[in-house]
């Protein structure tokens, strides 16, 4: 179903999915998968609905960027509190 679709991973755990899959992507497979939402959003039916469609899929897009810059930032800070603590152990 579309629940283990890859638009759907990644918009639920955006950091998982760049850790084990947007890593391995070419810059033509981001660049199609881009392509192919917004032309999903046209096939949608009508150039109103195509356009309404573009811009919901940027605004969502910067969405999980957004997110994505949060969980790594979290997960930086995590990785420099354990060397911090492993310092101060030794």
């Amino acid at each position: 179903g579309e629940y283990f679709s890859e638009e759907q991973m990644r918009m639920r755990e955006p950091l998982l999915y760049e850790q084990y899959i947007g890593q391995f992507l070419t810059d033509e497979e981001v660049t199609e998968a881009m392509l192919d939402g917004a032309q999903e959003g046209q096939a949608g039916g009508g150039g109103s609905c195509g356009l309404a469609n573009l811009l919901l899929n940027s605004y969502q897009e910067r969405l999980i960027q957004n997110r994505l810059q949060e969980e790594q930032d979290r997960e930086d800070g995590a990785q420099e509190e354990d060397e911090d603590d492993e310092g101060k152990s030794v």
